[in-house]
């Protein structure tokens, strides 16, 4: 299959979405530290089981020589499309809307040009609607599923309205809407299914994740190396554990991870711990930086708008 590079869409789109603003699902959710658990269970495997993205990471990324930096480069970036942007009573609604659509095409914009033909001779473009959404599908059903796993889980109605609002999220790209694009949880979990089912399959760069245990990998961010290195024989055989526990069964199956009863009895004791304790922990803690600062902006604008006006007096 030969794909050309996607044009822009000339019909006005027909799916209709909903305000990405301190309200929304995605705003609560998105930048929860829980989601740091999901880090290979949603690069290493479910997006690199994509054909597409597998083979993109391995000749386009350098994944291989240090996983960290496609994790710590891209995050804040994709995290500013939903936080980093004006205050509304300031800027008003639509231009908070222009300036957070500019940061999500520089984004996608990272992605131009980029080329790969698969050892089934199948040619991809990293900007091919299809295969973009499935990346921004991923950080939509890890949202669902951290709650569902680690926290409180989101009820039908906050489902459908997650999938509302990643159709806003989904065009700050500029990106082309797909054929069937999901606007409600149903339709999201048909789509999402029909993936696993379909297109996903096993690749050098869903490998990687499993060689990555035995690799002297560089610290994270803000690590010093002396502790790295005594904690990095423990921290990467627990991650990849944990992974493994928290990805989808049929993902799992794809990739050949094994997971027993006694997996899932451990797991389950550690959710419980998680969801528990967490509430316990300081809000610097409980959410990345960006929407700590988000929800601080949040706050100090509900409090000037609750201040009670007073007329100036006049006198008799």
């Amino acid at each position: 299959m030969t794909v050309s590079t996607p044009q822009a869409r000339q019909e006005p789109p027909t799916s209709i979405g909903a305000p990405l603003d301190p309200d929304s699902v995605t705003w609560r959710h998105f930048g929860d530290s829980r989601q740091q658990l999901f880090f290979i269970r949603t690069g290493g495997w479910l997006q690199a089981l994509h054909p597409a993205v597998g083979w993109m990471l391995q000749e386009h990324s350098d994944t291989f020589s240090d996983p960290w930096n496609r994790i710590f480069r891209s995050q804040p970036l994709i995290q500013a499309v939903i936080y980093d942007e004006p205050v509304e009573a300031v800027f008003g609604p639509t231009e908070a809307e222009r300036v957070s659509t500019a940061r999500g095409r520089k984004v996608r914009d990272f992605h131009k040009g980029l080329n790969v033909t698969d050892d089934q001779g199948r040619s991809w473009h990293a900007l091919q609607p299809d295969v973009y959404y499935w990346t921004h599908a991923t950080f939509v059903e890890t949202i669902v599923a951290s709650q569902e796993l680690f926290g409180t889980p989101l009820t039908p109605a906050e489902k459908d309205q997650l999938i509302a609002e990643s159709i806003t999220w989904w065009r700050r790209y500029g990106m082309a809407d797909i054929e069937g694009m999901p606007t409600d949880w149903a339709s999201f979990e048909t789509y999402w299914n029909r993936m696993l089912d379909e297109v996903l399959e096993r690749n050098p760069t869903s490998d990687f994740p499993g060689d990555s245990r035995h690799l002297k990998i560089a610290a994270p961010p803000g690590v010093p190396r002396l502790l790295w290195k005594i904690m990095r024989p423990a921290v990467n055989t627990g991650y990849y554990w944990l992974s493994v526990g928290i990805t989808p069964p049929r993902a799992r199956e794809l990739q050949g991870l094994d997971w027993g009863r006694r997996d899932e009895e451990l797991l389950r004791i550690i959710r419980f711990a998680i969801k528990h304790t967490w509430p316990l922990l300081p809000e610097t803690l409980r959410y990345q930086p960006q929407a700590v600062q988000a929800r601080r902006r949040k706050r100090l604008a509900d409090k000037r708008r609750a201040r009670p006006t007073t007329a100036p007096s006049t006198a008799a």
